[in-house]
């Protein structure tokens, strides 16, 4: 017989026709053909060809591999109506593979069996395993009903999932029972076929070995119908690794609170029919929820920005909005996604009207961020509880069930115990998050925000605190002006004579806890406090530090009270010329203890940062991490901008092949600039730098400028390690490099306008590991100025070029432009990146999001983190802290969503896009998207780039 490869559908299901050494079965009214190569036909005098049976895989590159085209097939005969079927099976890109096949009639019934095992180089589609095909004659079935173990479907449909043990078809009175219980998937022929299909995936029984029995049995039966005592298995248990991840994922991000208004009871009935009954197309339906919430994140944030806006302001812009939006969270929920997307575009339009109108009315945009300003408020919790990382840039929010400040005291406010890594049983809270403030509302309300350490608390029968940090069994508070006492709980209520208690702390610092009003009760425990009472008032409770002196402590703990009856919770930021202006809205509330409210404007940590004079600034005891918690009295605050307008580069990255043709494409779009990458491909580096200086002359022709980027050209640091390697002839072929870079670039005078002297170095982060690279990086500026005296130098920092590679950054002597990559959270920008796999879970921005759990999966273990605009910005913290502190100017090299995105998460990936580059905007920082793989490659981030390079 011929060797066969057949890679065309059409071709794989033409019916199969009895030929001379076809084996023919009778059982009932149904006959049975079994052609020379195992595949099995069934058919009756009516009707004629029913269905046929044949065993398939996919070959890398999702070739399809049929039994019908087996070559070298064997067939024997093992007794009356028993015959055996070996063969080989393969195509050039999965190599060799055999298969045997058993069908015997007995009992009254076909048993086929089949097993498949691969050779030494055999190789699947990643995660596909072999199947047994079962092709349904369309004519026949078109309109009846099968039944998947019970999932009843009406042919013809496509793309639809079940697990069980049986498949009936009651119209012809065929039922196919499988062993072991598998699952099954429906798919619809093209319209040139003649078959519509069912899939049964093989047991996989030991490493490159798949085994399936089926038996053919005509009976009566009913598409409803299930084999019992086979039918209970968990269908989770036994899903593929992407479809477990996919469920697992999943089921974590909807565990999470909801935007308020938004509400997960559809997507997760969904994920119960999925876990439960096998419908594994409602993954898909999940993931489209999902990505439908992320644009409704997106949209609240704008509406509730418009919202404060209306409020400070005396506008009542959003009261036309108000009905819609309501109607927006309507379809969410229900899952109408198709009319969710159209009202919401039809919202951000009008909302986007809206806010150009207010800036042409006011000069500030109810969108904050959207001005040059270098000094201005970054959505860090550092004194409100804010959860640390090691790597000092990542971000994470307080929440009434977790509070950590920044001394590693921690506490929570709810008496459920909840595990540090889950939200679970926590979706009875909803958030409502802004620039600069989040609010947790479920029973009660706490407030979290970036413009004062105190944490608002109000709508709660009880104050429930519990932490080991802190010592309850003495509570002290002030009985006089001049004095504090210690007293046990039990006598706490009976004295207070303020609207405070201090709560003394295992590191000499305090917890400072303010009232509206007189608690009825207290309590206190080992590990907990509570106060009960305070239903109809409000509480406030922040950390203070160590205060030896008592005067200074008292005076402390009233100026605080008297701020928490006018909390700052919210800012309206603008610009005119270079004077920044902020307008505070404070949440005002009265005391039964007489208290006078005071309203403050806190002063930005980042203007602290940049050392800005502020007149009448005053100081607390608060530490910022750079200094003393400062403020203006009052509700507005300004003062002069150090940042004049800058001319600022847009562009993207490419590679040095890259032709005339797509340089010209880059242009047409917008960009001004391309960052060109080498890398190591030329072992003969003259040939190299012969490339270079093509690719220089076409930038030059095109009209675009250049930032050279060896990348790992001559040099490269391929381990992580403390510091720079010091190997002296590597380094000096490193700074010879850059001498020879340097010289061809001054052939074409203004052409080339950055020098990127490394891309993205592992060393650790660590004051020595910059001590190291800025003495090396001194070297290379010292030999390029031998040859170029006024080309910039952009400096990259170490931890591969993310931002808390600049912690512990200092700068170099010489003048510098310095340089980060930015793919912050990469759980979102480099999803899918170690499996290479669409069917990997996707993530969506913004939303809850996991660290990388890199090398294993993008859904890391452990706590999810909010991802939204202001945590972007938040992780570029360690470089705008360097930028204002030293007065420099930075570049982005690299930024962008990889392109796995695009098939569910291609909005979420234009969002990321857009709230990065807006960020890069209002720092006036220079940068280049990364696009290999990344950024253009998704449709949705296309025109957010191109009217980004036409700014």
């Amino acid at each position: 017989m011929l060797r066969q490869f057949i890679f065309s559908l059409t071709i794989l299901l033409v019916a199969i026709t009895a030929k001379a050494g076809d084996v023919k079965l009778e059982l009932g009214t149904k006959k049975f053909t079994v052609a020379e190569n195992g595949t099995v036909s069934i058919a009756d005098d009516e009707n004629g060809t029913l269905l046929n049976i044949s065993l398939a895989f996919y070959a890398p590159g999702w070739v399809k591999c049929s039994q019908a085209s087996a070559a070298d097939v064997k067939a024997d005969k093992k007794g009356k109506n028993k015959y055996t079927f070996k063969g080989t099976m393969e195509t050039k890109s999965s190599g060799s593979s055999t298969f045997a096949q058993r069908v015997a009639k007995e009992d009254g019934k076909l048993t086929v069996e089949f097993e498949l095992v691969g050779g030494k180089s055999f190789t699947l589609e990643k995660q596909q395993h072999p199947f047994v095909d079962i092709a349904l004659f369309k004519k026949y079935f078109a309109d009846k009903e099968i039944g998947l173990s019970g999932h009843v479907f009406k042919m013809p449909v496509n793309n639809k999932h079940a697990w069980g043990a049986n498949l009936s078809f009651p119209s012809c009175k065929l039922n196919i029972l499988n062993d072991p219980i598998r699952g099954y998937s429906i798919w619809k022929g093209s319209y040139k076929d003649e078959y519509d299909h069912v899939r049964i995936v093989l047991n996989q029984s030991e490493k490159d070995k798949w085994k399936l029995s089926l038996t053919v049995e005509e009976k009566e039966c009913k598409a409803t119908d299930k084999v019992e005592g086979k039918e209970a298995v968990s269908y989770q248990a036994e899903f593929n690794k992407y479809d477990k991840e996919k469920i697992e994922a999943y089921s974590r991000v909807l565990n999470y609170p909801m935007i308020e208004g938004a509400d997960a009871a559809y997507p997760r009935k969904l994920l119960a029919d999925v876990m439960n009954n096998g419908s594994r197309s409602n993954l898909d339906s999940v993931e489209d929820w999902l990505g439908a919430y992320s644009t409704f994140i997106n949209l609240s944030d704008r509406y509730n920005h418009l919202s404060i806006y209306d409020t400070q302001k005396k506008k009542s812009v959003i009261d036309d909005l108000s009905s819609k939006y309501a109607a927006s969270v309507i379809l969410l929920n229900k899952g109408d996604l198709d009319a969710f997307y159209k009202l919401s575009a039809e919202l951000l339009d009008a909302i986007s009207t809206a806010f150009a109108k207010a800036k042409t009315e006011t000069g500030s945009s109810p969108y904050p961020g959207t001005c040059i300003n270098t000094t201005g408020w970054l959505k860090r919790f550092e004194y409100a509880g804010f959860k640390k990382n090691p790597a000092k840039c990542f971000v994470s929010i307080p929440s009434p069930w977790s509070v950590t400040f920044s001394n590693g005291d921690s506490l929570t406010l709810l008496k459920q115990e909840i595990p540090e890594n889950e939200f679970s049983t926590r979706d009875d809270f909803a958030l409502k998050s802004s620039w600069v403030t989040n609010q947790w509302i479920g029973s009660g309300k706490y407030t979290f925000s970036v413009l004062s350490p105190l944490i608002g608390i109000e709508g709660v029968p009880e104050l429930y605190i519990r932490s080991d940090d802190f010592d309850f069994s003495s509570v002290k508070l002030a009985v006089s002006e001049t004095d504090l006492t210690a007293l046990g709980i039990d006598k706490v209520l009976g004295a207070m004579q303020t609207s405070w208690l201090l709560i003394p702390s295992k590191d000499s610092g305090y917890l400072l806890v303010i009232f509206g009003n007189k608690p009825r009760e207290a309590d206190a425990g080992k590990n907990y406090i509570s106060f009960k009472g305070i239903a109809g008032s409000f509480a406030r409770l922040m950390k203070l530090p160590a205060i030896d002196n008592q005067a200074e402590l008292i005076g402390e703990c009233r100026f605080w009270a008297s701020v928490a009856l006018a909390m700052p919770v919210q800012v309206i930021e603008s610009r005119k010329d270079n004077t920044i202006t902020y307008e505070y809205v404070h949440e005002e509330k009265e005391s039964e203890w007489g208290d006078t409210a005071r309203k403050i404007a806190p002063i930005p940590s980042l203007a602290l940062c940049a050392g800005i004079e502020i007149q009448d600034s005053k100081k607390t005891h608060i530490s910022t991490g750079f200094g003393s918690y400062e403020y203006t009295e009052g509700e507005r605050l300004s003062f002069n901008s150090l940042n004049p307008k800058l001319h600022v580069w847009r562009g993207i990255n490419v590679k040095v092949t890259d032709g005339e043709e797509k340089l010209t494409k880059f242009k047409d779009m917008g960009a001004t600039w391309v960052r060109v990458f080498v890398g190591n491909k030329w072992k003969d580096h003259e040939e190299g730098y012969r490339v270079i200086e093509e690719f220089i002359t076409l930038a030059q022709k095109v009209g675009l400028k250049v930032l050279l980027d060896p990348h790992d050209f001559v040099y490269s640091v391929d381990k992580w390690v403390p510091e720079v390697p010091d190997e002296p002839e590597k380094i000096q072929s490193y700074i010879d490099m850059w001498g020879r870079l340097s010289q061809i670039s001054m052939k074409y005078p203004g052409v080339v306008v950055g020098y990127d002297i490394y891309n993205e170095l592992k060393v650790k982060t660590s004051k020595a590991g910059w001590d190291s690279w800025s003495g090396l990086a001194n070297k290379v500026i010292t030999e390029i100025r031998k040859h170029d005296a006024k080309t910039p130098i952009y400096m990259t920092g170490i931890c591969m070029a993310n931002p808390e590679g600049f912690t512990f950054a200092q700068p170099i002597a010489q003048d510098a432009v310095y340089s980060f990559h930015y793919y912050l959270p990469h759980s979102f920008t480099h999803q899918k990146i170690d499996h290479k796999s669409s069917r990997a879970p996707f993530a969506f921005y913004p939303g809850w999001l996991p660290g990388y759990d890199w090398g294993k999966t993008h859904y890391g273990p452990g706590r999810m983190d909010w991802w939204d605009r202001w945590s972007i910005g938040a992780g570029m913290w360690p470089v705008f802290q360097f930028a204002a502190q030293n007065k420099v100017r930075m570049h982005c090299g690299e930024v962008a969503p990889i392109g796995y995105c695009k098939e569910k998460a291609s909005k979420s990936a234009a969002y990321w896009t857009q709230d990065s580059i807006d960020w890069l905007e209002r720092y006036q920082f220079d940068w280049n998207l990364w696009n290999q793989g990344f950024g253009l490659n998704i449709p949705e981030v296309v025109p957010v780039v191109e009217k980004a390079w036409k700014r």
